[in-house]
């Protein structure tokens, strides 16, 4: 699947080199609902992993505030959330979780209402 701008190509394919589409653009998502997040901009982040993680880890993880809880079947969850300085640090809090083997559940962006930001 490739992504444009909020739009989905369907069914692109290489013939002999060349682009050939088998759909139109669609858009998948209401652009008003989500908040603008600029590539090299602050921005506010939820991410949820499957398992238990402690607050001392939040220094390594770009100060992200984290709540651990249990998910609907009980499982163990936990939530980080806050503001990260652009996406390459977001990155980086991604790859810093992938290292130590927890699985991303989810990925949002969010508004900085203040609870959320770095001071």
């Amino acid at each position: 699947m490739f992504f444009r701008r909020g739009c989905q190509i369907i069914g692109l394919r290489q013939h002999r080199g060349n682009a050939i589409r088998g759909g139109e653009c669609k858009r998948m998502v209401d652009e008003k609902k989500w908040p603008q997040i600029q590539s090299g901009q602050p921005a506010c982040y939820r991410i949820v992993v499957e398992g238990r993680l402690d607050a001392p880890w939040s220094g390594r993880l770009g100060g992200m505030q984290i709540v651990a809880s249990s998910s609907e079947d009980q499982s163990p969850v936990t939530t980080l959330s806050g503001q990260v300085q652009d996406q390459a640090a977001l990155m980086g809090v991604l790859n810093s979780l992938y290292q130590m083997r927890y699985k991303i559940l989810s990925v949002n962006g969010e508004p900085c209402d203040g609870t959320n930001e770095k001071h």
